[in-house]
């Protein structure tokens, strides 16, 4: 692999893995809160679309989980290009962290904005995760033209 490739997917292999720590926080912020905020005489992990915002960050976290994981086996590996791997993994992560951040904001309420919680912190650097490394269009572009076969990697 070239030096140039190889410190692209190294690059972009550390903000996905940033960012699935990200995502991790802000789930575990989410379930160490809901089940304490009571709504309506209610905690608020008992209700329905709590429930649903929860599994859905715990599939986008394992998930995310996966690819990073994949990303650093192939590239321990030293197995080549990974050119589409690595733009799939930032992709991905950079985009789960912020989605799994404002589930985490709107469990928390307005709470999530002050600065006794670090949920809505880790959605404003989650947005920057989208663009360092290549942005999120441009990882689509790759992820694209190897799908259509004119990208090999």
């Amino acid at each position: 692999m070239t030096i140039v490739g190889t410190n692209l997917a190294m690059g972009r292999f550390s903000v996905a893995a940033r960012c699935l720590g990200q995502a991790q926080a802000c789930l575990d912020a989410a379930l160490k809160y809901a089940p304490e905020r009571i709504i309506f005489g209610q905690k608020e992990s008992e209700f329905q679309m709590v429930k649903q915002m929860v599994a859905d960050m715990v599939v986008s976290v394992e998930t995310a989980r996966l690819l990073v994981y994949r990303l650093g086996r192939l590239l321990d590996a030293d197995v080549g290009r990974v050119t589409s791997i690595s733009s799939m993994t930032k992709l991905y992560a950079s985009e789960i962290a912020t989605q799994v951040a404002s589930h985490a904001i709107q469990i928390h309420g307005g709470y999530g904005f002050t600065e006794e919680f670090p949920v809505g912190r880790y959605l404003l650097e989650s947005k920057v995760h989208e663009v360092g490394e290549g942005n999120n269009q441009l990882h689509r572009d790759i992820l694209a033209d190897w799908a259509f076969g004119v990208r090999d990697y």
